[in-house]
């Protein structure tokens, strides 16, 4: 496998005449978390070679999709003017194993459709089960509809986080946010973070040692007992997943990335 090093030299970015890197300094820390385990390169000069997939912007493994799309048409005008990968059907959704026995994180940048009624964001497991105390279990996290658009619930196998939950800032359409996820086993608890701040929180004594499906996607989930996977419609960037709960430095590092992205 390839693996692509970041190296940082203190004060080359500013010796005049030296051309300007295009990465910056919380792009380098981020690389550097031990714990990264993916980091698609959402961008158009990071698809991969058949235009079905990204590449991992540290290892270049690659990063596929659910459905046979064409990933270099999946691009679309975000509310800040930069072009971003979109997510409008279950194909365009993003997919790999993760390793959830132990504590996990997942950061990314999200900016709500505009005009659907099913605008928002999700991310979780993508395995069928028909109930919630499956083992392994399904997981996810997605924000609402209707009166609760923007607002963020979630499901551990038997244990849940009720949208009323979200307490603070709401993605909405007018702005991309920034979004983590972290699931720390230690502690029994799930929270979510928007914009560096955190909204959302379930702490049980089940989330110590319920077995989760290995498994990520971004874009489309699969619930318990569902039939097709579910989707909310949106703009995604910088997503980032890391297997274990990232917290001080790491977090700042993560969170500083995607603020970067966010703006």
């Amino acid at each position: 496998m390839s693996v692509r090093q970041v190296l940082h030299f203190p004060g080359t970015k500013s010796i005049p005449g030296y051309p300007t890197l295009d990465v910056s300094e919380a792009e380098i820390e981020v690389a550097n978390i031990p714990s990264l385990a993916y980091w698609p390169g959402l961008f158009d000069w990071d698809i991969n070679g058949d235009d079905s997939g990204f590449l991992d912007r540290v290892t270049d493994a690659p990063c596929p999709v659910t459905g046979a799309v064409s990933i270099s048409s999946g691009f679309s005008e975000s509310v800040n003017g930069e072009q971003m990968y979109y997510i409008n059907v279950s194909d365009n959704a993003l997919r790999i194993p993760l390793d959830t026995s132990g504590s996990f994180t997942v950061g990314m940048v999200v900016g709500m459709d505009a005009v659907s009624a099913n605008a928002g964001y999700t991310f979780g497991s993508y395995s069928p089960t028909p109930s919630n105390a499956d083992v392994p279990a399904p997981w996810w996290i997605s924000s609402g509809t209707g009166e609760l658009l923007g607002k963020a619930s979630g499901s551990f196998g038997g244990v849940g986080l009720p949208a009323g939950n979200h307490v603070g800032q709401i993605p909405d359409s007018s702005a991309l946010a920034a979004l983590v996820f972290v699931f720390d086993r230690q502690a029994g608890s799930a929270y979510i973070r928007i914009n560096g701040v955190e909204v959302s929180r379930v702490t049980n004594d089940a989330l110590k040692t319920v077995q989760l499906f290995n498994e990520l996607s971004v874009g489309a989930i699969m619930v318990a007992g569902g039939a097709s996977l579910s989707i909310r419609k949106g703009h995604l960037g910088a997503v980032a997943a890391f297997t274990d709960k990232l917290s001080g430095a790491e977090l700042a590092s993560l969170e500083a990335m995607l603020a970067e992205v966010a703006a």
